[in-house]
């Protein structure tokens, strides 16, 4: 759950913080967009999705999830993990 929720000024906010500065660091695997997402979460996500990219189109994003039946959800728009 992001603190930036759904607010596009808060979301702006984190990504010039936390993301932009390490665009380009090279020790950066990932960003961790979702971690246990609920199904609610999914349009959300996407949404995000779209803002880490233009902060940051150097690195994937990752949603971590415990529940092997959600990775077909995911995959096609995440890597995601167990």
């Amino acid at each position: 759950h992001t603190p930036a929720g759904t607010d596009a000024a808060a979301v702006d906010a984190m990504m010039a913080r936390w993301v932009k500065p390490y665009a380009e660091e090279p020790s950066i695997l990932a960003w961790i967009l979702l971690d246990e997402p609920r199904e609610a979460d999914f349009t959300r996500a996407l949404a995000l999705k779209a803002k880490l990219r233009e902060a940051d189109p150097n690195h994937p994003m990752a949603v971590v999830t415990r529940h092997p039946s959600a990775y077909p959800l995911l995959a096609p728009f995440f890597a995601a993990s167990g």
